[in-house]
């Protein structure tokens, strides 16, 4: 019983480090130029003013 809750608590805490080390990449866009454009934060809306962007 106590070996049970011995391995439960080292995996929970090993679970709860790698969550910890866990990062966001930064997000960028690239528009019809070429530039790159980070972003703070994930796009809600995408407007497209060239149809050319637009992949079948």
């Amino acid at each position: 019983m106590r070996q049970k809750l011995f391995w439960r608590l080292v995996l929970g805490w090993l679970l709860l480090l790698l969550a910890a080390n866990l990062q966001a990449s930064p997000v960028t866009a690239m528009d019809i130029v070429g530039r790159e454009v980070p972003l703070q934060q994930p796009a809600k809306r995408v407007i497209l003013a060239d149809a050319r962007a637009i992949q079948a």
